[in-house]
């Protein structure tokens, strides 16, 4: 029966033996792990007892972590060293032996590394995938309500006494903050946070369950932060002065500040744990192609002709002219000197008299009126008159 591996952790905190008992759960891996407090208690245990793999924190009482891992790697052959460091802290381009990891990072990275360092089979997708590579693909961000999350976020911060509270979705995106946040900075705190986060759908399929939670803890020498999921998709952080490895925060945060964030989970609804693909927009169908006519052959040229004015319409037909009568010019005085003679007045007066009727004038020998061939040859008749 073969031996289970020997795994030394090395942190006066306490936070890398969580990290290493999590990974082993999640490769369902048995191993013996020793826990000590300080590089110098480190060293008399490698004396004594033979260890295959060394995980330690930078910060160390005495001699930091890579100073360790240099004395180790003299001391037992083939020991194999993960140094877990912090932002800030003085790293050089030359660590020396083993593997150096920054946190906050993602949390395959440090599984497919803790595989390496057992001597187990990786699967180089998922190491790639953990340190950058495009995971497949979860579905898109769901849109929330952030004025009614807003309440909730602000709930949970004063019901954990945190300093500050901010909701991020997985693509590194800051949604809401409450508190003191300006002492963070957040864009490089969302984007580190979001690789985790992004994992959680796979990790799942893992641990088992359709609704995974999951709860980060970064325990530094500034801040003490706490990353909790609110679904596959969303995911709330809460920042608190650090209390010196106490983690006097944690049992708030895992009661109340949960409690919070199942509250945000249950406004979000199914779409907090739905993973919905993009629809992709129709793409117009290309138009049929059109025949190209061939070009059309010049026309020949033609002799230019004289413009030629479109005739006139035809003038309305004019009257006929009246007809020419020859009149005597004795016969003319004599009938013009009749009209003088006669008296307008006497002849209303006569037409008034016979109680307003008119009498036309008598014809024949009356010595004041015209004949009919005079008033016809004057042109007061028509000529056609005279033909009956």
């Amino acid at each position: 029966m073969a031996s289970l591996p020997r795994i030394m952790v090395v942190d006066h905190k306490g936070d890398v033996g969580r990290v290493v008992r999590a990974a082993l759960d999640l490769l369902n891996q048995p191993a013996i792990v020793v826990d000590v407090p300080s590089s110098r208690e480190a060293l008399l245990e490698l004396q004594s007892i033979s260890f295959g793999v060394l995980v330690t924190a930078y910060n160390l009482p005495g001699m930091n972590g890579l100073e360790l891992v240099k004395r180790a790697s003299v001391d037992v052959d083939g020991i194999r060293c993960i140094v877990l460091a912090d932002p800030g802290d003085p790293l050089s381009e030359d660590d020396g032996p083993g593997v150096v990891l920054v946190r906050p990072m993602a949390a395959s990275r440090f599984v497919k590394t803790l595989q390496r360092a057992l001597g187990m089979e990786v699967e180089e997708e998922s190491a790639a995938a953990g340190e950058g590579a495009a995971l497949p693909p979860v579905g898109v961000v769901p849109e929330v309500d952030l004025e009614e999350l807003s309440d909730l976020l602000n709930n949970a911060l004063i019901s954990v006494g945190a300093m500050a509270a901010i909701l991020m979705d997985r693509t590194g995106k800051i949604l809401l903050e409450h508190g003191a946040v300006g002492y963070l900075d957040r864009e490089k705190l969302s984007e580190t946070f979001a690789a985790p986060f992004t994992a959680l759908a796979y990790v799942a399929g893992i641990v088992g369950g359709r609704q995974p939670s999951a709860l980060y803890l970064w325990d530094g020498k500034d801040f003490d932060i706490y990353a909790l999921s609110a679904g596959l998709h969303h995911f709330v952080c809460l920042v608190f002065e650090s209390t010196g490895g106490k983690q006097a925060a944690l049992g708030p945060v895992t009661r109340w500040g949960r409690r919070a964030v199942d509250d945000m989970v249950e406004l979000i609804g199914p779409a907090a744990f739905e993973i919905a693909q993009p629809v992709e927009a129709p793409q117009p169908k290309p138009a049929p192609a059109r025949p190209i006519a061939a070009p059309a052959r010049p026309a020949a040229a033609t002799p230019s002709l004289a413009r030629v004015e479109p005739a006139s319409p035809p003038a309305s037909a004019a009257r006929p002219p009246a007809p020419t009568v020859e009149v005597d010019d004795a016969v003319l005085k004599a009938a013009l000197s009749k009209i003088d003679d006669i008296d307008p007045d006497a002849f209303w007066e006569s037409v008034g008299g016979n109680e307003g009727a008119m009498t036309p004038p008598a014809t024949g020998d009356d010595e004041d009126g015209l004949s009919f061939d005079e008033a016809l040859q004057l042109g007061l008749l028509p000529p056609d008159l005279g033909n009956d």
